[in-house]
């Protein structure tokens, strides 16, 4: 399976207004055979995306992290394989698989897998 959609495609994501599941574990082998995880350990993609809310899959390779940045609003960190370390604000916790962290928007922070992992980001933009 071949992730890379165009804009038209893009559309198929996921929608509150169907209700279509989408099977997780495919895409997740998926998203470990595409360049961009073979060559820096990260690749993921956006499963659903409204102005109110962003749900994106990710898989980082042991050692490959998310670096530094603020998110445009609340965010969930769904540990569905592996292990991974979020820090922020001079803390850091560690979260295996079936754990669950809610943390604001608008704080610096950075996530570093410990092990191979996947893991859902859900993300509910500021509404300004």
């Amino acid at each position: 399976m071949n992730l890379d959609r165009t804009r038209a495609e893009r559309s198929e994501r996921l929608s509150p207004a169907s209700l279509r599941p989408q099977e997780l574990t495919s895409l997740a082998q998926a998203l470990r055979a595409e360049k961009p995880y073979l060559d820096s350990g990260r690749n993921g993609v956006t499963l659903v995306k409204t102005p109110e809310l962003r749900v994106v899959l990710e898989a980082l390779r042991a050692g490959a992290g998310i670096a530094e940045h603020v998110a445009p609003g609340t965010e969930t960190l769904h540990v569905l394989e592996g292990v991974l370390r979020y820090c922020a604000g001079g803390e850091e916790v560690s979260l295996s698989a079936g754990e669950l962290l809610a943390f604001p928007g608008q704080v610096r922070h950075r996530v570093t897998a410990e092990a191979d992992s996947l893991f859902l980001l859900t993300i509910a933009p500021n509404q300004e």
